[in-house]
């Protein structure tokens, strides 16, 4: 038996005993609306109960030994796919142009093709999955594309639910064990996941989000050193098209945080990736929202009064046109008019 045979039997035994483990959970029809509660059970997970994949620091490939072109699997849900984005092209284009830029040749790999035409439209984002839809899959994947690098983003679609919610770190160690298994020299970068805006769920799936992302790093942290954590909250708020998905911008800054996160990775020596146009620094930016044009937003200082007192701030805010109704004397009697008034406006 070869060894990448051997590799693929391992994966598909790896497979075989997660979706077994995942049985008991009932599933969550997307689009389904989270049941509200009093009390949103943070998922309780530390390294200690998390299951850790046998890696040490001597089965780590040197980076030298990485391929060119570097062959990256974009793996994930509809984020990855690029809903969201005008042309579907998620992080994955801006992330791309950036690699270039550093003079790193990559090829993204996957089984879907999403993104603007001449772009590589490869990747592996599944809209409405769920971690553990993604685990069935994986080993599979990880065979066919044999990837050097994956970027997994997953785990939005568990926040539908408390009881799914409470179990995803588990799920998610589970598929991060079934990958490293699948290919002794891959190296996945994890991600905390962007923000949510669900105002009208009164919060409580940000709340998950919250809970399932401070779980994430010691879910990572015992993986071994082939495994590394990415930051993606600061995507939130003005960043996201709808209430889940980001928009150009907020794709933008994920691709930034990819970006810095596969510096050490795929980091030949000298001479420096380059820096520029970081948009965490940006002080404007063109966002577009579900049922709104598109328009510029811009960083300001600005007075807001909190507890009856006025207090300066700085945030994003766009001028606005609203309606302004106003009283007038005519011919000896007041009446209403109305006027088009521009202001700024953070909402």
């Amino acid at each position: 038996m070869t060894s990448r045979t051997l590799r693929v039997v391992l994966a598909a035994l790896t497979a075989a005993s997660v979706t077994a483990a995942a049985g008991g959970c009932t599933s969550v029809l997307p689009g389904e609306q989270p049941a509200a509660a009093a009390t949103i059970p943070a998922a309780t997970v530390s390294a200690a109960t998390i299951p850790a994949a046998t890696v040490s620091a001597a089965t780590v490939p040197a980076v030298a030994d990485v391929r060119t072109p570097v062959r990256i699997l974009p793996l994930g849900d509809s984020i990855t796919y690029g809903l969201g984005s005008e042309r579907l092209g998620s992080y994955r284009v801006e992330l791309a142009r950036r690699l270039a830029s550093a003079g790193i040749a990559v090829d993204l790999v996957g089984s879907h093709a999403s993104g603007p035409r001449g772009a590589d439209q490869d990747n592996e984002g599944h809209s409405g999955w769920r971690i553990d839809q993604i685990a069935e899959r994986a080993p599979g994947w990880i065979a066919a594309y044999q990837p050097d690098v994956v970027l997994l983003h997953i785990g939005t679609n568990d926040m539908r639910s408390d009881e799914k919610a409470a179990g995803a770190p588990v799920r998610l160690g589970a598929l991060i064990d079934q990958l490293l298994i699948a290919s002794p020299d891959v190296r996945i970068l994890v991600a905390k996941i962007v923000g949510a805006k669900d105002t009208r769920v009164g919060g409580v799936y940000q709340q998950r989000i919250d809970a399932y992302n401070a779980s994430v790093p010691a879910v990572v942290a015992s993986r071994g050193a082939r495994v590394r954590l990415v930051d993606q909250t600061g995507v939130d708020g003005t960043d996201l098209l709808d209430m889940l998905h980001p928009n150009e911008f907020g794709y933008s800054k994920m691709a930034w945080n990819w970006y810095r996160a596969l510096q050490p990775v795929l980091r030949r020596g000298e001479p420096a990736w380059p820096m520029a146009d970081n948009p965490f620094r940006a002080t404007r930016k063109y966002l577009r929202s579900a049922g709104d044009v598109g328009r510029w937003w811009h960083l300001r200082t600005f007075t807001v009064r909190k507890a009856g007192k006025p207090v300066q701030v700085r945030g994003w805010q766009t001028r606005r046109t609203f309606v302004e109704r106003y009283r007038v004397e005519a011919s000896g009697r007041s009446v209403v008019r109305t006027r088009a008034v521009t202001r700024w406006s953070s909402a």
